[in-house]
């Protein structure tokens, strides 16, 4: 039986550490999913009234002074994008974080979730006089790629605490609704690249008593990907481990 274990340690830590990620995961997940949909829906409620309130102020503003005062008074703050639009042109805009130019560039501004190239933004509009001002604040990145200054993720003032896409399903079930109930959008963990990482097994509560762990092999740390085929079958898992607590750099879960 030791023959036999030792031939396919690494097999066995791997698959072990795996299944006990896989069911902690989902139980883990699904269990704190009505605390996170119900803070997020909180918080983009506190959201959606600063950027509703912020552009009442900007439309009575551009109405009884033009431009040149928005241009003039600019506040440093750039978490609450503003455009603002006369016809099909752009008159005015505080950022150039969100990728848009003409009124009719994918159909912003509109009212609610708005998909642009670079993420999920939640928009308010207000209109008068021939000007529509649109507030806009960015839920989520959501870059074609990512690298050390293009990084995909929840801002952090949604404070979630796990990885998930947004997607626009109103049969998921972790639904996030604005504050006139109305449904936004939903969150689902991610499925494809699964990272799991251990630090140090001795002090997490599913696998300090793990033989592996008290005993040969000793395993303290552990980082795995899930392997699958081109069909999008899981294969197994590409693993490391050490006898020793570590802690991955960006670039080193990047390359793994």
């Amino acid at each position: 039986m030791r023959i036999i274990f030792t031939k396919y340690k690494s097999y066995l830590i791997s698959l072990a550490f795996f299944i006990a990620y896989a069911f902690s995961y989902s139980l883990i997940f699904y269990q704190n999913n009505q605390d996170t949909t119900q803070r997020l829906t909180t918080k983009l409620s506190e959201i959606e009234n600063k950027l509703d309130r912020l552009a009442d102020i900007k439309l009575k503003e551009i109405v009884r002074y033009g431009t040149h005062k928005s241009w003039r008074d600019q506040n440093n703050d750039r978490r609450y994008a503003i455009h603002i639009y006369k016809n099909d042109s752009l008159l005015y805009w505080n950022t150039n974080q969100l990728p848009v130019g003409r009124f009719a560039d994918i159909h912003f501004p509109s009212e609610g979730l708005n998909h642009l190239q670079n993420g999920w933004y939640l928009t308010k509009t207000k209109a008068a006089n021939g000007y529509i001002v649109a507030t806009s604040f960015l839920i989520k990145t959501e870059y074609p790629y990512q690298n050390e200054h293009l990084i995909n993720g929840f801002s952090k003032e949604m404070n979630i605490p796990i990885a998930a896409h947004i997607v626009v399903d109103k049969e998921s079930p972790l639904r996030v609704y604005d504050s006139k109930k109305n449904y936004l959008f939903s969150i689902e963990p991610f499925e494809k690249d699964d990272l799991f990482i251990v630090e140090d097994a001795r002090k997490d509560k599913r696998f300090f008593d793990n033989p592996l762990v008290t005993s040969d092999p000793y395993v303290i740390f552990y980082a795995g990907v899930v392997l699958k085929s081109d069909e999008d079958l899981p294969l197994g898992t590409l693993c490391v481990i050490d006898n020793s607590p570590r802690k991955l750099s960006d670039k080193q879960i990047r390359s793994l």
